[in-house]
């Protein structure tokens, strides 16, 4: 079993990660795990430290560690991995750190998977050694099959989406989660929670008299219920019940709504008035701004002192609102003389560059072939090759009892241990099949088309630019005089004076440090 991780930012208000994030700080937790029971734990404090390390040097605030001990990455059954890609949702980091990509996952399919989930919740994986030979192509790969995965889930949803349309329709349970106050039946059929609903209609009840969320906090987890997921409730379950329109009586199900499907738990008129105080509070606490993505957070890093740059914005003497982007040691304390770049500017001259380098010919065939490579190497040393060596053990001892029995020695106790074999060769060859499947997943068709559909996708879209940095771009070391891309295929670096861009750049003044946010864009 995983050790459980004790964490700062648990302690965190949400006024206190508000303030640190205004002050530039990006929060980070560490990801480590071993694998076998014969490495020392000492190879768990060796990763945490080596990832301390990175994370001081790129100016990251490590707040807390998930560590899983003695279990593989080859699955995702480690229970700190999981409670970290949940508590990922709670934004309290924006970036994990390991010590090599091996460390977060050995099955890509999970990573892609899990890096998909991390990232809608604005969290980006780093590693404090990328440069190492398990090959920064790996990235790439990951990229291609979380494609791969999205497509795969849009087609089996396709499938399946009939028959759960048809159970939507009679207003029964789809599965999945169960909101606070329901129970599911046998027959699928919604029915009132007699001991959580009085909490539901406390929590309108308080929310609607004035009570704070601090207040309605403090009152349910003094009773001492626990959510669904057996957890003390927090300012985001609370939210999530005053936003729910099913305690009102109305079955929703992606886009079918059935009012009066389910039994209802408050009147409408509570609910009404619950969503005009809430609306009330999202006026007083969003002044307006609109969230903008700082897509080189986490990949770019100052040339001068190596501490990570951030997203900001502030204006300038004029009144002229600006976004850029800052050295952390600059906005912090002042001990770098790095100067601020508009946010525009660089990330349209990275997107240009990292276009015109890797869609060339030569480029291309040559990532095609790493990956190729990489995936030959995973598929003759990995969970395939140990199967079909298992495979050939057990047929080996089916035939040498096959053959005792053929010479007459039969007994109770060899048919037995033939069944077994028998069973056991039966699972392995399923198994072989599965990851058969798997490792023929990407082929150079594949890759080619990949390719083909990057190089003629809209470097204005945002997706499109998130994509493209996440897939291509290991890091960007800026200084006032050139640029340096790392990307992530063997060899592929670029550096240019800044004079030398695609587009100009500082052609009006940035402001110094007269920021009045800053924005970390996700990452």
């Amino acid at each position: 079993m995983g050790k459980k991780s004790v964490n700062k930012w648990e302690d965190m208000s949400d006024e206190e990660v508000l303030s640190a994030v205004a002050d530039g700080t990006i929060y980070a937790v560490v990801y480590a795990r071993y694998s076998s029971r014969n490495q020392k734990e000492l190879s768990i404090d060796g990763q945490v430290r080596e990832c301390t390390a990175y994370a001081k040097r790129k100016g990251y605030t490590v707040v807390g560690s998930y560590i899983d001990r003695a279990l593989s990455a080859k699955s995702d059954a480690r229970p700190n991995f999981l409670k970290m890609v949940q508590d990922s949702a709670k934004h309290r980091f924006s970036v994990i750190i390991c010590y090599k990509l091996n460390r977060f996952s050995r099955n890509r399919y999970d990573t892609a998977i899990y890096k998909a989930k991390l990232r809608k919740n604005g969290v980006r994986v780093v590693y404090a050694q990328e440069d190492i030979p398990d090959g920064p192509e790996g990235i790439i790969v990951e990229s291609i099959l979380e494609g791969m995965a999205e497509y795969y889930s849009a087609d089996l949803a396709e499938n399946v989406n009939r028959g759960m349309y048809d159970t939507a329709v009679m207003a029964h349970s789809n599965g999945g989660h169960i909101s606070y106050g329901y129970l599911v039946g046998e027959d699928k059929k919604y029915y009132i929670d007699d001991t959580a609903a009085p909490i539901v209609r406390r929590i309108f009840l308080m929310w609607n008299e004035g009570a704070r969320m601090r207040d309605i906090l403090d009152y349910v987890n003094g009773l001492g219920v626990v959510t669904k997921l057996g957890n003390a409730f927090s300012n985001s379950t609370i939210a999530s019940i005053l936003r729910n329109r099913r305690y009102t009586g109305v079955y929703l199900w992606r886009d079918v709504e059935i009012k009066d499907g389910i039994p209802p738990i408050i009147t409408d008129e509570i609910f009404n008035k619950a969503q005009q105080r809430s609306q009330g509070e999202k006026k007083m606490v969003k002044s307006g701004k609109p969230v903008i993505a700082y897509d080189l957070t986490t990949k770019m890093f100052c040339g001068v002192c190596g501490m990570a740059m951030v997203g900001e914005s502030g204006k300038s003497c004029n009144g002229e609102k600006y976004r850029y982007y800052s050295c952390l040691a600059r906005k912090r304390d002042h001990n770098c003389k790095k100067k601020n770049v508009r946010k525009d500017e660089i990330e349209n001259n990275v997107i240009e560059l990292t276009r015109r380098n890797i869609f060339r010919p030569e480029v291309i065939e040559n990532i095609i072939k790493s990956i190729l490579t990489l995936e030959e190497k995973e598929r003759e040393s990995g969970m395939l090759a140990t199967l079909t060596a298992q495979e050939k053990e057990v047929s080996a001892g089916i035939r040498n009892i096959t053959k005792a029995v053929e010479q007459g020695m039969f007994s109770p106790a060899l048919q037995n241990r033939l069944n077994e074999l028998e069973e056991q060769l039966a699972n392995l060859q399923t198994s072989i099949a599965h990851e058969t499947l798997m490792a023929d997943c990407i082929t150079r068709d594949q890759l080619h088309y990949l390719f083909t559909e990057l190089a003629s996708g809209d470097p204005t879209s945002t997706v499109y630019r998130r994509r493209l940095i996440d897939t291509f771009v290991n890091a960007i070391y800026l200084t006032d005089d050139e640029i340096a891309i790392v990307y992530n295929y063997r060899g592929g670096q670029e550096r240019l004076a800044l004079s030398d861009l695609p587009f100009p750049m500082g052609k009006k003044e940035t402001p110094s440090d007269s920021s009045d946010s800053v924005n970390l864009g996700g990452a």
